[in-house]
């Protein structure tokens, strides 16, 4: 006797069993705009992918790998961010300070801009310098850097699990020289980060470091004999974001691309003779947000679209007359965090809301001239 399974069922069963037996990275497919991703999510990507299939009309929004179609790509993203059931993105910030009461003269914070209070991080920082911090979509992991005595190389990158309120093994990825400012994918498996190790083309180059392999990725044609930096990745570790000084004087925005190994042009990003710099990227690759010395202060935010081509307009975020900078996005796209030293003289971390176009947040608390809140990255 056979037994027929429901449709839905079937396709949400399979769709399971995809991300269960296949490496993913994750995004925030929140399509009913409810904070969270919900089985009705995931039952409403489910319809749009057999519409897509039938060749009827469906909805862009579920295209999570913006590759213009429906397909496993994106049925693997969607389930590793339903099975993560992140929270709501943008909730929580984290960022270095040299505030009073740390463990050392600089240290990491996480700030839940929900109730307005610093989250604990036990066994994160030490007495020595911790820095440059990154924070995965479901503010599970922070990626930072550190001169801790441990330390392989002068610097080198550490990731901390918040779940188990210890670090993480990252076997392979330290060297001998300097390794700094982590980027990392939205579930963690992906972490980019410059380096001064032995073997570089420039100064300094970027490297990918791949969580599952326990490995170093290779990056063909991405580094040149300038220094290159600061990289940050999507979620499924497609794309890098970098800064690079291989124009000349000024430092620019550059985007590589893993599947084709080559870079991908930014046409109207970048401003010469301005520097533009500091590039976070959106989880699906679209946008990038950076800082440059082109706007009407010392140096402001901006917001590149990839699809458009084009700068959006971001009102209320920059602070007239102070340097605004070192900017990242959240999961959704909606919060962008950045510093900005309007109000004290010294670097704070604000957060900026695209939907309402103001500045809503800010988790400084200590008015000290050493008391930088800096490098704020949202979930």
């Amino acid at each position: 006797m056979s037994v027929r399974v429901p449709a839905m069922l079937l396709s949400l069963s399979l769709l399971i069993f995809l991300a269960a037996t296949s490496p993913a990275a994750g995004v925030f497919p929140d399509f009913n705009g409810d904070g969270a991703i919900t089985l009705d999510d995931l039952t409403y990507f489910v319809h749009q992918f057999q519409l897509c299939r039938q060749g009827k009309s469906w909805d862009a929004a579920c295209d999570l790998t913006w590759d213009g179609a429906l397909n496993r790509a994106d049925s693997l993203l969607m389930v590793e961010a339903y099975l993560a059931n992140p929270p709501t993105p943008g909730r929580y910030l984290v960022f270095d300070s040299a505030r009073s009461g740390g463990a050392g003269n600089n240290d990491v914070y996480l700030y839940d801009c929900k109730t307005a209070s610093l989250v604990s991080l036990p066994g994160l920082n030490t007495a020595d310098k911790e820095e440059c911090p990154a924070i995965t979509a479901d503010a599970r992991y922070i990626a930072f850097d550190s001169g801790r005595s441990d330390s392989v190389g002068t610097y080198d990158i550490y990731l901390y699990d918040r779940s188990a309120g210890a670090l993480v093994a990252v076997p392979g990825l330290n060297a001998s020289g300097a390794q700094y400012t982590p980027g990392i994918s939205a579930y963690s498996r992906y972490l980019a980060f410059h380096s001064s190790r032995a073997g570089t083309v420039g100064g300094y180059d970027i490297y990918l470091y791949d969580r599952a392999a326990a490995a170093l990725v290779s990056l063909p044609g991405l580094n040149s004999t300038a220094d290159d930096l600061t990289p940050s990745v999507s979620a499924d570790g497609r794309f890098i974001a970098f800064m690079s000084y291989r124009g000349g004087a000024t430092v620019h925005v550059y985007l590589y691309d893993r599947n084709t190994n080559s870079l991908v042009s930014l046409p109207g990003l970048n401003s010469s003779p301005y520097n533009d710099g500091d590039p976070q990227i959106s989880t699906d690759g679209r946008f990038i947000v950076f800082d440059s010395s082109r706007g009407p202060d010392s140096n402001d935010v901006f917001l590149y679209d990839r699809k458009s081509s084009s700068l959006l307009t971001l009102t209320g975020l920059n602070f007239s007359g102070a340097s605004n900078g070192a900017p990242s996005i959240s999961s959704d796209d909606r919060y962008i965090a950045f510093m900005s030293n309007h109000r004290t003289g010294h670097e704070d971390a604000y957060v900026y809301d695209r939907t309402t176009s103001s500045v809503i947040v800010s988790p400084s608390s200590d008015s000290a001239p050493t008391a930088n809140a800096e490098s704020p990255h949202l979930n």
